[in-house]
């Protein structure tokens, strides 16, 4: 899938969004905190971990903005973007552990963690205006995936 514009990226998102709460609401508790194996993350671990993951992107995209504009770079151009993960691990074969800051502490209930990632898609919809009207693609971060930026 590829992308042309901040609005399309935030449509992906939030159909991913959908997807993914009506796959994980109304779990027991049973469920949620079931392993599969030793060692491995329980679902309410997995909807913390992408509650954690997507906060802290939001936080990401805002500080990749702020460093645009200091930058002076000028107005959001046509944009044209595949999905990441394809383009550095196409077989889906690359393992990385999660950074602390994502890591899940294995306390949050389910519902805990998808207010968080409502809240998310809410933040995102909020700077959506200036996200479209600035270019994006010069500021990157350091990522175990590679040099990111907000169209990575």
């Amino acid at each position: 899938m590829s992308f042309n514009s901040i609005d399309e990226i935030l449509a992906a998102n939030d159909e991913l969004l959908q997807r993914f709460l009506s796959e994980v609401s109304g779990l027991s508790e049973g469920q949620e905190v079931f392993r599969p194996s030793e060692g491995s993350w329980s679902i309410a671990e997995i909807v913390e971990h992408v509650a954690l993951v997507n906060n802290n992107f939001l936080r990401i995209v805002g500080r990749l903005h702020q460093q645009a504009l200091a930058d002076g770079a000028g107005p959001a151009g046509p944009i044209l973007i595949g999905p990441l993960l394809e383009a550095v691990d196409p077989e889906h074969q690359r393992k990385v552990e999660a950074p602390e800051r994502v890591r899940p502490r294995g306390d949050q209930p389910v519902t805990a963690s998808l207010h968080l990632l409502r809240q998310t898609a809410s933040g995102f919809r909020e700077i959506q205006p200036q996200l479209e009207a600035v270019d994006l693609s010069g500021p990157t971060i350091p990522h175990a995936l590679g040099q990111l930026n907000y169209l990575s």
